[in-house]
Order: structure tokens, then C-alpha cells, then sequence
């Protein structure tokens, strides 16, 4: 792994292939956690730290600084007046000349004193459930991540204590009681829809060995749970989390699977499902596979961090590949629709659903990885999101206004001065929209969510930009694989965006 030698105070994402899922954290007072399918960090305060003691002791709790500050005031609507002075505040930070942050292509991990956190998300190729077993699709779509809490004792002369907790700011956290594949497991969730599991082992000796089970808590503060003595546990509390002490002279490790399972349809307009729901039965089942192959998803991030690690490249180059690789898959869902895969990737904080014009910039990597996710892509536009129209040949000039717009404001009215010139018509032909929809819903058949009609800037049809990124995405499909089934499929498709091309091109 690179050590960052700059500032460490930024969030990456740490998520799995296809389930618009991230556990994102890393920038300084500010909150992150669990995210479902949204383009920005998730509403909860991180807690990972330590304790100089058992869970008991009367000694400060030192954490990552991946939270507000405050301990929650959830309480305050059941509590009043010296009862809120037993909740005492949640953590200590580590301070940034404390903290050692290392990132690579498949891992981010942080170093604190006798703390170290790593999260791991390999990625690789995606199976084709056309020609994959039920193992190989949840080896490959399982929705979680790993993250290891390290806490080293071995010079200590009384416990330390281990924590990995968050504070949701919305009411729905739970501990979770159902079978998690070991009795020496547990973990918690936010409702039906997202989760952590835990279980520790000894590593001093650098084997793994056996160790006591993580205990548990959820109260209104990290703190508060970690030092109830007789009722760590109380339904109504905000922050969940997981624990575990460290004997003097011992190295513990807990491993943690950070998963997602959402099992209603995701998607309107044309209704979809996540694939991995074919193979998964519900949050435990993810949750206990994560902790079942995280030996598995660590050797193979490592793999992955030491190709990049092995390059050539300037460490400069090796942050930029390994942050985009974090937040491409930040981003990407795999979708079961009609029984079909149905492939998308969401343009960041906009959410906008298989953007052709970035489509055309995947391609490389996804060809590299993936084959079959840009024939489905370009299936797709295809079947679902490609028009005919016809050009317009304006017989008079017009000066036109020109200018950039923020896509998050409301578009501009039509420009008056071009919906006034005069124009003849002729044939156009075949093209594709900007993007399939946004916020997971899916557009009308034909329609993007960005283009309108009648504008000269900014959310004005792109109808030959996209038909050369669906032209060009094409043409490097074919040029790395070959498929020439594909190809035949195809030939009408293929001659009526050249036929369209010749069109829009004007007089030679």
C-alpha cells in the first residue's frame, strides 16, 4: 500500500461490484458509513477506536475522527434534566500527526498507536449468470466489504478495548439476532437494508487463532454502550456497534463484513431488482458469506495492490487509478430485469443511469474486466434508448447566446432567437440518448433525463455525440472480442448509424 504523504483528510469509497453500495469514510468531522444509492457520503458518524483499559475502564475512548463531535441527542426526547449527564461524549480523536493513512488500488487502512483499520475491495471480473453457477454469481455479486480493526497489546501491561461503531440519524438501528454462520459472530443493521458483522481472532503469534466473540451495543453514544454495565443493549438507542478486549500481551483482530441487501424492486419506469438477490436470501446470508471469504477478499485485494504497487507508475498516477477504481464502483449496479442482467453505472453526485458520453470513457476498463456488461450496454440502448429524427437545415443565420449551466439549477427556457429561424427538413436517422434516467428511475423509452428540446447550451440534444459513443463503444467491443455473432445481430443497427452519420454530416 502507498503511504499518503499529503493530507490524509479525504473520503473514499469502499464498496462492492454492482450494488451502488459504499462504506465511505476517511474526511475528518464530517459523517460517512453505510450509503444506498445515493451520490454523496451516508448519514451516520464512524466511530473505530480504542480504549487504554477494558471496556469498563474510565479511560478516554480514542478514535478515528470520522464523526461530528456531539454525542447524539436522541436521548432528549425520553430524558430530561442530570439524567443526559450520563451519557458522556462519545470520543477523543486521534489528531492527524497521530494517524498513518496508506491507499492502494483494493485497500485503505489507517494507523493510529496500537490501532490499525483497514477496509478491502477487490474487484474483478463480474460472471455472466448465462454461464455461471449459483457459487461462482455470489462469489462475484456478493454485496459487502471486509474491513479488519487491529488492536496491538503485545507490550501492555492491562486490556485494551476495541470498538467499531456508528450513530444513525435515523431511527431503524438494530442488533441482529438471527444466525450469522457462527455463534461467536455478531453484528448490527438499519432495518432490513444494510449491516455489520463481526468476529475476532487471536493473531499474535501472526496465525489466526481462536478468541472470545466481539460483544455488542446500541445506546445514544458510542461510550454509553461500551461502559453499560447492565444494559448495553436498548432498542431505542441511535448507535449500534461491536467490541472486543485485548489481554496484555496479546494481538486481536476483529473482521468486520459491511454489506447492503435490498430485495424490493430499486427502479421505476422499467422495474428492476438488484441480481444479487437471486443468490442472496437476506442481510445474514450476505453478512455471514462476507465473513466466511474474507480471508479470500483480503488475499485478493493485496493481489491487486501489489500489481499496481509493481507498476511503473508515479505515485501520483497510482493514487488517481486507485481513487477512480474506488468510486467507479461506488457507483455501479447490477440489475435483475425480466430475468435479464441489466447493467448501470450512475454518474456521481447526479446519479444519472448509463451517461453514454462517460460510457464511451468506461469502455476500456470494462472491456479489460467485463466484455459482456458493454454488450449489454449497448443492447440496452438499443432496445430501450436509441430515436429517429430528422436534421433541420436553417435557411438564415442568427447570432445565438452561449453558456455554461449547473445541471443541479433549473434548465434555461428555449431560446427564443432559434425556435424563430426558419428551417427545411431532412432525413436524419438512428440515435441514442444522453443517459437511461437518474435517481434510479428510468426514463421513458427514447428519452434521457438530461436532454430537452428546443435549446442551444446546456440540456440541448447531443444526438451525434451520443450516436459516435454508442458507434465508437461499439467498435471497441467488437475490436476486443471478435464477436462476430454480435456483429450479424447487429448489421442493420450498425448501417443505420453510419447512414445517420452521413446525414448529419452536411454537404461535402
Amino acid at each position: 500500500m502507498t503511504k499518503i504523504t499529503g493530507s490524509i483528510g479525504f473520503n473514499a469509497q469502499h464498496s462492492p461490484m454492482g450494488a451502488f453500495m459504499s462504506f465511505t469514510c476517511g474526511n475528518p468531522g464530517t459523517k460517512g458509513g453505510i450509503g444506498l444509492q445515493i451520490g454523496q457520503p451516508a448519514d451516520q458518524e464512524v466511530f473505530i477506536g480504542v480504549i487504554d483499559g477494558d471496556r469498563y475502564a474510565d479511560a478516554p475512548l480514542k478514535c478515528l475522527p470520522f464523526y461530528v463531535g456531539a454525542a447524539s441527542t436522541a436521548v432528549e426526547a425520553f430524558t430530561a434534566g442530570p439524567s443526559e449527564a450520563n451519557v458522556r461524549p462519545d470520543a477523543v480523536p486521534f489528531t492527524d500527526k497521530e494517524i498513518t493513512r496508506f491507499y492502494s488500488w483494493a485497500s485503505d487502512s489507517w494507523q493510529a498507536g496500537d490501532l490499525t483499520f483497514t477496509v478491502y475491495t477487490p474487484f474483478g471480473p463480474i460472471p455472466d449468470p448465462a454461464k455461471s453457477s449459483k457459487e461462482e454469481m455470489r462469489d462475484g455479486l456478493l454485496p459487502a466489504v471486509v474491513a479488519q480493526l487491529i488492536v496491538d497489546n503485545t507490550k501492555g501491561k492491562k486490556p485494551k478495548t476495541g470498538i467499531f461503531a456508528l450513530n444513525h440519524s435515523r431511527p431503524g438501528p438494530r442488533m441482529i439476532t438471527d444466525d450469522l454462520g457462527s455463534k461467536k459472530r455478531v453484528g448490527f443493521a438499519f432495518r432490513r437494508e444494510a449491516g455489520v458483522a463481526a468476529e475476532v481472532s487471536d493473531i499474535t503469534d501472526g496465525k489466526k487463532g481462536a478468541a472470545p466473540a466481539p460483544f455488542d451495543f446500541m445506546r445514544w453514544s458510542a461510550t454509553d454502550g461500551i461502559r453499560e454495565k447492565y444494559n448495553p443493549v436498548h432498542l431505542l438507542g441511535s448507535c449500534p456497534g461491536v467490541g472486543f478486549e485485548v489481554p496484555p500481551g496479546k494481538k486481536y483482530t476483529m473482521t468486520l463484513a459491511i454489506g447492503s441487501y435490498l430485495e424490493a424492486p430499486v427502479t421505476t419506469g422499467i422495474s428492476g431488482k438488484y441480481l444479487y438477490t437471486r443468490y442472496y436470501s437476506d442481510l445474514t446470508d450476505v453478512l455471514g458469506a462476507g465473513l466466511d471469504r474474507a480471508g479470500k477478499l483480503m488475499a485478493a485485494a493485496k493481489r491487486l495492490d501489489a500489481k499496481l504497487e509493481g507498476s511503473k507508475l508515479s505515485d501520483d498516477q497510482k493514487f488517481m487509478i486507485s481513487h477512480a477504481t474506488h468510486s467507479y464502483y461506488g457507483s455501479t449496479q447490477l440489475l435483475d430485469v425480466d430475468k435479464q442482467p441489466f447493467w448501470v453505472v450512475n454518474e456521481g453526485e447526479y446519479c444519472m443511469m448509463n451517461t453514454l458520453d462517460l460510457a464511451v470513457d468506461h469502455v476500456f476498463w470494462e472491456l479489460d474486466h467485463n466484455p459482456w456488461l458493454v454488450k449489454n450496454l449497448l443492447d440496452n440502448f438499443v432496445r430501450l434508448y436509441s430515436y429517429t429524427d430528422e436534421v433541420k437545415i436553417y435557411k438564415s443565420e442568427v447570432q445565438l447566446s452561449s453558456h455554461e449551466h449547473d445541471p443541479s439549477q433549473p434548465p434555461p427556457p428555449p431560446d427564443a432567437a432559434q425556435l424563430a429561424r426558419p428551417y427545411d427538413k431532412k432525413k436524419g436517422g438512428l440515435s441514442f440518448c444522453h443517459d437511461m434516467g437518474a435517481h434510479n428511475n428510468f426514463a421513458p423509452k427514447g428519452r434521457s433525463s438530461y436532454e430537452l428540446a428546443n435549446l442551444t447550451s446546456t440540456f440541448s440534444y447531443m444526438t451525434v455525440e451520443q450516436l459516435c459513443n454508442w458507434t465508437l463503444t461499439a467498435a471497441c467491443y467488437m475490436a476486443k472480442t471478435g464477436d462476430k455473432a454480435w456483429l450479424r445481430k447487429n448489421k442493420k443497427v450498425v448501417e443505420a448509424c453510419l447512414a445517420s452519420m452521413i446525414n448529419r454530416g452536411g454537404e461535402v
